[in-house]
């Protein structure tokens, strides 16, 4: 599921899954990419990420209400734990104009 549609600062785009799974079964870094802003991820259960869970890569967006699970790469050196700078949910790039609130 790669999100392209706006929506706008008045009327947000809604996903709204309510339970419904997307699993990317390791074969993907992310299970939801975000390029377009003004959008609301909610509901989803969000699995098999090898990387991020969710990169939003522009935009003013939200994301809450989500599961995430079995995401990540273990780490070379002990796989008890996952590799460094891997996320939930990551902004990239990060300007200054844009207001990082919450990954929820």
């Amino acid at each position: 599921m790669d999100i392209t549609e706006f929506g706008t600062p008045e009327a947000y785009c809604l996903y709204d899954e309510r339970g419904g799974t997307i699993d990317v079964c390791r074969r993907s870094d992310l299970a939801i990419p975000i390029h377009a802003s003004h959008i609301i991820i909610r509901g989803f259960n969000l699995r098999g990420a090898r990387e991020h869970v969710i990169r939003v890569f522009e935009g003013e967006d939200i994301i809450e209400g989500n599961d995430r699970r079995d995401w990540g790469t273990p780490n070379e050196r002990d796989s008890r734990f996952g590799r460094n700078f891997q996320s939930v949910a990551v902004v990239v790039p990060v300007s200054v104009d844009m207001d990082v609130a919450a990954a929820v």
